[in-house]
């Protein structure tokens, strides 16, 4: 979506709490805090998000644009208005944009901590991934309001932090693998905190917990609880007696009366008692970050892995069969060649060969994207002239004219025409195959500012729930309404495969009126009457 933006014009600093920050300084807390921040906010929405946009309460109760990435409608009114709606009610409000094209939402989330407002996270997003995403956007505000008030919170007071929450807060952050994060807040906590502590990491789903490391003791007595106690159950499911027993013996190996068990979800840290109730706060904010970095790491490691092993499964599938149909192609095709058989028996074999071509196709494009991710080459394509192509393939293919094209003459993109070819056929394919006879199909090329957006629009049953998370994984088919047989679940993976290459976006959501819309986003570039690929 592009870099983080900042206008110096209009916020060349904003005064929160007392505390005045000059919020464009390179590197500073804020910034990172921000960037962290819009970075939540489009992984909750898998890339789908329009426009993201953080705002900061000042001294005067005024809220101050700090930081944004993407494009919001600025001709929508009212925004203020809902602004101060969403910071009065301490609760996440939303406004519905009036586009029968393009149906999205702008949602307006408060980040609030410990009752008090800090300022506001802004989203522009399609209706029904935003409404999909609800309670990942609330977890996000969350956790977005604990790093503000971190960064830019009060000089401690009685009851709270005794240190600067914000550079640990963003550690914990940044660290790149679950075991990285548990092995930084260790660090942290001897080092800031001056106590000694040890660490373990869960799996996710695991039952057990493995050492990750420990600091503020010996060498040697790092070594012997990593010996003794490399893993553990998790803190839950030890038991009060067992948890006690744990918590006795660590506490005399490391040198200290009494120690904690601060349980973090997908971490534990074991970590010297202190009576200092600032310390405390601290331990606690650890906590909180610590664990909702490991659930969103966890998460990521999961998927990547299930990932991997897809791609493989794959791979090997495409190979063994890749053989035997191009055999069989070529067994046809000379039959065929021989001019035996009856009419009917001949319409059999030619229906037969366009099948086996069309599986032969499905199995280079799936080896080609899903495996090895392809590569594409970048010259200017009239986008337009590229649309209409695919369309007429598509129309030839079933043999049903009900698709109409609303396009502009020309629209430049810089990319592979073969391949945008290829996607929104599998787009168009789609919408065919889960649309009744005689319903149109409509197919709309909408120039934005920097970039075009094509939507492919349907008239059948829509996209069960179920099916949007799944909807662009190989394999999966959509549950409901398919009219036509056959589909093997990779036209849509492709089609986002391709999308992805060109640094696009790809989404699905369904119509007011009923039936479903793929859209597709890709940069444009300035037209220039450049020699275009068609």
């Amino acid at each position: 979506m592009g870099a983080v933006l900042r206008d110096r014009s209009i916020v060349p600093r904003v005064q929160i709490q007392g505390r005045t920050l000059h919020v464009f300084d390179a590197g500073s807390d804020l910034d990172e805090a921000i960037a962290s921040a819009i970075r939540s906010v489009e992984a909750a929405l898998s890339g789908a998000a329009r426009g993201v946009s953080i705002h900061l309460l000042g001294a005067d109760g005024a809220t101050c644009l700090v930081g944004a990435r993407g494009r919001t409608k600025a001709s929508v009114t009212g925004l203020a208005i809902h602004r101060r709606n969403a910071l009065e009610q301490r609760q996440a409000v939303w406004i519905e944009l009036p586009d029968h094209l393009d149906p999205h939402r702008i949602a307006f989330f408060p980040l609030v901590r410990r009752g008090q407002a800090l300022g506001l996270l802004e989203v522009s997003a399609p209706t029904s991934v935003l409404e999909a995403s609800w309670a990942r956007l609330g977890a996000v505000a969350e956790q977005s309001a604990l790093l503000f008030a971190s960064v830019t919170g009060k000089k401690a007071t009685e009851g709270e932090p005794r240190h600067d929450g914000g550079s640990f807060v963003l550690r914990l952050l940044h660290a790149e693998t679950p075991a990285g994060a548990v092995e930084e807040a260790v660090r942290i906590c001897a080092e800031l905190l001056g106590l000694p502590v040890a660490g373990w990491v869960a799996q996710l789903g695991g039952a057990a917990m493995t050492f990750v490391a420990a600091d503020g003791i010996e060498d040697a007595t790092a070594r012997r609880i990593a010996e003794a106690h490399g893993s553990l159950q998790r803190w839950a499911r030890l038991g009060s007696k067992g948890r006690s027993l744990l918590l006795a013996e660590l506490a005399g190996w490391m040198g200290v009366p009494m120690l904690d068990g601060v349980d973090a979800g997908e971490a534990l840290l074991v970590i010297g008692r202190t009576p200092d109730e600032g310390t405390r706060r601290s331990i606690e904010l650890i906590r909180m970050v610590l664990g909702q970095t490991l659930r969103h790491r966890l998460t990521i490691e999961d998927a990547r892995e299930r990932r991997g092993r897809l791609d493989l499964a794959i791979a090997r599938t495409g190979h063994e069969i890749r053989g035997p149909l191009a055999g069989a192609r070529m067994a046809i095709e000379r039959v065929l060649s021989a001019d035996e058989g009856t009419r009917e028996q001949r319409d059999v074999l030619r229906r037969t060969e366009r099948e086996l071509r069309e599986l032969s196709m499905m199995v280079d494009g799936l080896l080609r994207w899903g495996v090895t991710g392809g590569a594409i080459t970048q010259r200017n394509v009239n986008l337009t002239s590229v649309v209409r192509k695919a369309v007429r393939a598509a129309v030839a293919e079933r043999g049903e004219d009900r698709v109409r094209v609303h396009a502009p003459g020309r629209v430049t993109v810089r990319g592979d025409a073969r391949h945008l070819r290829s996607a929104i056929v599998n787009l168009v394919r789609n919408a065919l195959s889960y649309s009744p006879l005689g319903t149109e199909v409509d197919v709309t090329i909408r120039p934005l500012d920097d970039s075009v957006m094509v939507c492919v629009q349907d008239r059948g049953p829509g996209l069960p729930g179920d099916d949007l998370a799944s909807l662009f994984e190989p394999l999966v088919r959509g549950s409901a309404g398919r009219r036509s047989p056959g589909g093997r679940g990779l036209g849509l993976f492709i089609a986002k495969q391709v999308i992805d290459a060109h640094g696009g976006r790809i989404w699905a959501e369904d119509r007011r009126d009923g039936g479903a819309v793929f859209s597709l986003e890709i940069p444009s570039i300035d037209d220039g009457k450049a020699p275009c690929v068609r």
